[in-house]
């Protein structure tokens, strides 16, 4: 699990969208399951928060993982 800032900074609309390609890059070649967690990097306004829930759905979940409840809140 990341605890978020998944990105540097809070980038523009031009450098956003390759940042966000570089990581989920990064994590596409793990072999273990990735939970997602937004920072303040990652959903720092309407346009970061947008391009968020484009990729990954929504902003909070909660999941059971070896009989222990994690709920990730939303921003």
């Amino acid at each position: 699990m990341c605890v978020g800032d998944l990105i540097e900074g809070a980038p523009e609309e031009v450098e956003l969208k390759p940042a966000v390609d570089e990581f989920d890059g990064i994590v596409e070649k793990l072999e273990m399951p990735f939970f997602y967690v937004a920072g303040n990097h990652d959903i720092s306004s309407e346009l970061t928060l947008n391009v968020w829930k484009q990729r990954q759905g929504r902003d909070y979940y909660h999941f059971v993982y070896r009989n222990v409840l994690f709920s990730l809140p939303g921003h």
